[in-house]
């Protein structure tokens, strides 16, 4: 399947990207709701790459090893 994400109405090209304060926001996202309910996603990335595949990867690792208890 190829995506043209310019077409796509909800996205209209958009990727997630750094800006002032949502540091805070990406730590929030980033925890676990009653243990239960784990996000991921390159929005939550924190490294150098935000808006790529590879950010999304990272930030599914680390959800899975919390999920799993694997001490990172």
């Amino acid at each position: 399947m190829v995506v043209n994400w310019k077409q796509q109405p909800f996205t209209l090209g958009g990727y997630s990207y750094n800006y002032i304060g949502n540091r805070q926001a990406k730590e929030f996202l980033s925890q676990p709701v009653s243990n239960t309910i784990f996000f991921a996603g390159e929005a939550l990335h924190s490294g150098p790459s935000p808006g790529t595949v590879e950010a999304a990867l990272v930030t599914g690792k680390a959800a899975t090893q919390r999920l799993l208890g694997i001490k990172q």
